[in-house]
């Protein structure tokens, strides 16, 4: 409807004429106003133009007062008047009346469209539904003294029954959805589901007491300290009073009246079934908020991603570490001078491997020996050696995760060894290099570059698979311990200037360079995702925080400095998953601590006095971190099994 008239829908209204508006819509014409006795003697029809009306209450009323009551000039005309004159006379009054009629007939006949509208809301006959069609969408406010109760005669017109308030005109919903739709610019234009009966509705949308069960996504705590004026507030808001003399109501009632409201308005104009979750949204919901709540606790740890290992969940404890010693690896075949190099096979490519791994030890007997561990207690099984007259080798290690194994010493050589196919590479020295010895070197993680140790400061890069040269890198001082980091994309260096030099491979400069707080003389690096282990010829082992947050070229301050040990550190290295810090030095007996990196604390139970380490030279971690292998100065393997990565 164009205006909007707030009406209590609760109230009952009767009207004077009960029968329905559809029954009274017929035809007459003016000449039923005419006088009683103009009627019987004479029959003629006044001269006032004829048209069709509607009749009504209002009308009704009117005419039959008329015939009722007549004029007072027809009532005191004298007894002596004659038929024509008296004829005359009742046509005059009649014409006046028509007149009459005539002129309030337009007025009358809107006050009965409007009546209708405020009491049935527009749904029960086609009287208001041109007013509705021409409504233009304007909102006047509403007062009750602006109705008429009674019309010219002092009859009153209806009478408004104020004693059931709660009882809900169904109509009314459809009243308000129209009334909605027409206030609302950007809502669509009103269809015929919105002006449906109570029967549709019923059928079609779903009532309030369906949905009072329905759990809200968020509730306000402070709506049941609110209060809220219903009679003072807009329009709208007045509608969702339950009397015309409500007025004041607290938070909690007023927010089930606004949804209530939603539910029956919006039903019929706009789909809210979009937002119901059914059940197996709320399932794939729930699983993909688990999957994002595992992803972000396992990129916040430490831990590598790739690592399937169900150890990693396990927490290893600080202070006390379960090591059980093994029998030697090397004890089938014992070699014949101190172990510079020992290293397990980094690629486990099955169960079996991984269960059984690989292992080789290389010294100054000029002898590369392959031995496959074995658990239970049980030795060690020798798989092959192979024999090089003319090298003594210093360094060795494998190519990633081939079979290929790296060796050299201090010569202006070195080899490759291809273990799987049985063949021998030598090098006979670098291109554009004259280095005299090559005994030091490193290996990327996935074996495609060798970093070899050179003279005068300078770190060479050379293609694994090609065998030639690639780059330089210079840093000041002479080289003494690089490292890769564990992604293979930078190299950390450090010498005898004690300075560390962070390079990038690709672009083989220098990013970072920062002066180790100890001072002296670099001897050995490692690297994790999360820390640099840098140990100095004082024997103190500085960790330094190895991430991207860290400003370039800026001095640092390690987080711990470790300083178990009183002499230069030879061998350091982590373990698989970075929670275990290995550091040796061969200048010292039974000289050799394993670091906590979790708790930054050693471990106080091993080694012991007894354990016999002797001159520890070479070490290294197994893929799984099950057993570690110590080189001493007497050629044996000595092998040891951490029970932590072995349940």
């Amino acid at each position: 409807m164009g205006k909007e008239d707030n009406i209590n829908t609760n109230d009952k209204v009767t009207i004077a004429n009960p029968k329905p508006l559809s029954s009274q819509l017929k035809p007459t014409t003016k000449s039923r106003l005419k006088s009683k006795s103009s009627s019987s003697s004479s029959k003629k029809k006044t001269n006032t133009k004829k048209r069709p009306i509607f009749s009504s209450p209002l009308v009704n009323a009117h005419t039959n007062d008329a015939a009722v009551n007549p004029t007072k000039d027809s009532n005191d005309e004298p007894n002596g008047t004659n038929e024509s004159d008296r004829t005359g006379t009742d046509q005059s009054n009649g014409s006046k009346r028509g007149r009459f009629v005539t002129a309030r007939d337009v007025e009358e006949d809107e006050e009965e469209k409007r009546l209708t509208a405020l009491i049935f809301g527009g749904v029960g006959g086609g009287i208001d539904r041109e007013v509705e069609d021409g409504a233009d969408g304007e909102e006047d406010d509403f007062d009750e003294g602006d109705v008429p109760t009674k019309d010219d005669d002092g009859d009153a017109l209806f009478e408004i029954d104020r004693t059931s308030t709660n009882t809900t005109n169904p109509n009314n919903h459809n009243d308000d959805d129209d009334d909605d739709s027409k206030t609302n610019d950007r809502s669509p234009p009103p269809t015929n589901q919105s002006i449906q009966s109570d029967n549709s509705y019923d059928d079609q949308s779903e009532s309030p007491s369906q949905t009072e069960n329905d759990t809200a996504a968020w509730i306000d705590e402070d709506d049941e300290t609110l209060t809220v004026s219903l009679a003072k507030s807009s329009n709208r808001i007045k509608k969702l009073r339950n009397s015309m003399t409500e007025d004041v109501v607290d938070g909690t009632d007023y927010r089930n009246r606004l949804r209530e409201r939603f539910q029956v308005t919006s039903s019929a104009s706009a789909r809210t079934d979009w937002a119901t979750v059914r059940e197996e949204d709320s399932d794939r919901e729930e699983d993909g908020m688990e999957r994002s709540n595992l992803a972000l606790k396992l990129l916040s740890s430490t831990k590598p991603l790739l690592s399937t290992s169900t150890t990693l969940s396990r927490r290893l404890p600080p202070n006390i570490l379960e090591i059980k010693r093994q029998p030697d690896a090397n004890q089938k075949n014992v070699s014949q001078s101190a172990i510079n190099a020992v290293q397990f096979h980094p690629g486990c490519n099955g169960e079996e491997e991984e269960e059984k791994p690989l292992l080789f030890t290389a010294g100054q007997d000029k002898t590369l020996r392959f031995f496959r561990i074995l658990e239970g207690g049980e030795r060690s099984e020798k798989v092959h050696g192979i024999h090089f007259p003319n090298l003594p080798i210093r360094s060795a290690s494998f190519l990633g995760k081939s079979g290929s194994v790296v060796h050299s010493g201090r010569r202006s050589f070195f080899y490759i060894y291809d273990s799987v196919a049985g063949k021998i590479d030598k090098v006979p020295r670098i291109a554009g290099r004259d280095e005299r010895s090559l005994e030091k070197f490193t290996i990327s993680p996935d074996g495609s570059l060798i970093a070899f140790y050179g003279n005068d400061g300078y770190i060479i890069l050379v293609e694994a698979k090609s065998k030639l040269w690639v780059a330089n890198m210079k840093m000041n001082g002479s080289v003494r311990a690089i490292t890769f980091s564990p992604d293979g994309r930078f190299i950390f260096s450090s010498g005898s200037d004690g300075d560390v030099y962070k390079w990038d491979v690709r672009s083989t400069r220098c990013i970072d360079r920062f002066q180790n707080e100890d001072g002296t003389i670099t001897s050995a690096l490692s690297s994790t995702s999360q820390y640099l282990a840098v140990g100095a010829e004082s024997g103190v082992v500085n960790l330094y925080n190895n991430d991207s947050t860290v400003s370039a070229f800026e001095r640092r301050t390690p987080s711990k400095s470790i300083m178990n040990l009183q002499s230069s550190i030879d061998c350091m290295k982590y373990n698989h998953d970075g929670r275990i810090l290995a550091m040796s030095t061969k200048r010292e007996r039974d000289s050799m601590k394993l670091f906590h990196v979790p708790s930054q604390t050693v471990f106080s139970n091993w080694p012991t006095s007894k354990t016999p380490l002797g001159y520890a030279w070479s070490l290294d971690f197994s893929p799984r971190s099950k057993f570690i292998a110590i080189g001493n100065d007497k050629g044996l393997c000595l092998l040891y099994k951490l029970s932590h990565y072995n349940t």
